[in-house]
């Protein structure tokens, strides 16, 4: 059913005018709509995805209008679905409408009380959200201040608190600080595996984040054990098609990669893009991060103009989806400028990597490792170029 705007706001403007009692029970029956409607469907599940985008405009109106008149226990019901709305649209590819579903219900929820678990839930999705689009920093902080309150509130093995404690770890593993992030997986890991038991979802998760980082330390046989594992796993639990096992094989062609072991890796890859752009959309930021791992190993086997064109097509998806600041977005630019330089094409990349250290300097900062990489790739070239034009005895320089 549609709904003339004119209509609706005079339908608001009398209830809102009305008797009070008529507004709450009118709040009471279209919060029990909305629950019923969002009990048939998952968050985690594509083909629910679309359900979720239908609800989620009548959640923010509710959220917007309508919150400071229902009772407690209403208010509790609408937050708890619209933080599964949150969940939605984030993994969905639309991080910035979470943000701003989380952010009316933090203001919501203030009736309830800062300790009131609904107030925690959506300070943990906009933590989330704000992540999603690469606002790692600002993440970190956010994600720090809800575990103390966790902590206190919830204790310290309450499902919820062990999610908030993987979201820290990722924001300061996306800042460059491996290490750190490395320990409070390890941790984590050890604490879940206690407490869920080895085959709980969130256990896999943390579980596959800790082979991640095994790989980024070189521990590649390690890793692929453990990736491999965790794969069986949730291919038996989860199915093929479930978003996390095409993470996990995502995942697994890392670690292939890493090895050396292209055609390995360029197979995997090639595969997963197809179940990807089948399962999520060919715009998804999931299905962008497979193709530029594909495009990566294109350029390691020398299918360079392949590659390029890969390459290309994730950089304006990125740009288009998440901005151009966005970490994912620079590091797709810093792959282009490599494959330019393997093509021979070195001014061209100069002046890509001469912008995209500008723009790391100025999003990630001097001290992140993919700026001073970035520093590092940009004297090379230099170098490079430097020694191309160099006379030597006896020759007359070039103009």
């Amino acid at each position: 059913m549609t709904v003339h705007p004119v209509v609706a706001d005079v339908n608001r403007s009398r209830l809102m005018t009305g008797p009070r009692p008529e507004l709450s029970r009118t709040g009471q029956v279209a919060v029990r709509l909305l629950t019923a409607a969002a009990g048939r469907v998952s968050s985690a599940h594509p083909a629910d995805w679309p359900t979720w985008q239908g609800l989620f405009p009548h959640l923010a109106a509710l959220l917007g209008w309508l919150s400071d008149y229902l009772d407690p226990a209403s208010l509790a019901s609408l937050l708890d679905t619209s933080a599964q709305a949150a969940d939605a649209v984030r993994s969905s590819g639309n991080p910035a409408a979470a943000e701003m579903l989380a952010r009316a219900c933090i203001t919501a929820a203030t009736r309830l009380g800062p300790d009131h678990t609904a107030s925690l839930t959506a300070r943990q999705r906009l933590a989330h959200a704000v992540g999603d689009q690469g606002r790692n920093g600002e993440a970190e902080a956010m994600y720090r201040m809800l575990l103390a309150d966790q902590e206190r509130i919830l204790g310290g093995t309450h499902d919820s608190t062990f999610v908030t404690r993987r979201g820290l770890a990722w924001s300061i593993e996306c800042q460059g600080r491996h290490a750190e992030a490395g320990k409070i997986y390890q941790q984590l890991l050890s604490d879940q595996e206690r407490t869920l038991g080895d085959k709980h979802p969130d256990t896999h998760r943390t579980r596959s984040s800790v082979a991640w980082m095994l790989g980024l330390h070189g521990h590649y046989i390690e890793a692929e054990q453990l990736v491999r594992q965790i794969l069986a796993d949730r291919r038996q639990i989860l199915g093929d098609d479930h978003p996390e096992t095409l993470t996990t094989r995502h995942a697994l062609g890392y670690v292939l990669w890493r090895q050396g072991r292209y055609d390995e890796a360029g197979q995997l890859f090639t595969r997963l893009l197809v179940d990807r752009q089948r399962i999520l959309g060919s715009h998804h930021p999931s299905t962008l991060a497979t193709s530029l791992r594909l495009a990566r190993v294109l350029a390691d086997q020398r299918k360079l103009p392949e590659a390029d064109r890969l390459c290309r097509q994730v950089l304006a998806g990125r740009q288009q989806i998440l901005g151009d600041e966005h970490p994912d977005t620079l590091n797709t630019c810093s792959l282009l400028a490599r494959i330019l330089a393997n093509q021979g094409r070195i001014t061209e990349a100069c002046h890509m990597l001469s912008q995209l250290l500008t723009d790391r300097q100025r999003v990630l900062g001097d001290h992140h490792p993919d700026t001073q990489a970035t520093d590092r790739d940009l004297r090379q070239l230099i170098l490079t170029i430097t020694n191309d034009t160099a006379p030597t005895a006896g020759t007359t320089p070039k103009p």
